[in-house]
């Protein structure tokens, strides 16, 4: 599905960068997901001070295991094993209490780059 989206051989070019890098990675990447639940567990883990631990377990979760990052029940699986409360997981994906600061965030992120990004 993603080939249809980005050019055919999107795999096998994905895969060289990493391998370039010495990064682990899954052979094959099924979807691009929508990351804003793995964004809010994120701020979850800020606010309980596992940031640290939670940031990497998705990365590697997307990225190595190939997993679905947009998913509930991996988020609410990736965030227990770094920690958290399951229930407090579910709650705030649920109730989508860090929307409004990741929003501040991405627009801070994005007043702050170079200009060579468009605006606009």
């Amino acid at each position: 599905m993603l080939e249809q989206r980005y050019g055919s051989g999107l795999h096998e070019r994905r895969n060289a960068m990493f391998d370039e890098a010495g990064l682990r990675h899954a052979a094959m990447l099924e979807k691009v997901p929508n990351s804003r639940g793995a964004l809010m567990l994120g701020e979850l883990g800020r606010d309980r001070g596992v940031y640290d631990v939670i940031h990497p377990r998705l990365f590697d979760a997307y990225w190595a295991r190939g997993l679905d990052i947009g998913d509930e029940a991996v988020l609410v699986a990736e965030g227990t094993a770094a920690g958290l409360d399951p229930e407090d997981i579910t709650a705030v994906l649920r109730d989508q209490r860090y929307v409004s600061r990741i929003k501040d965030q991405t627009r801070g992120r994005f007043h702050s780059a170079p200009a060579a990004f468009p605006r606009g």
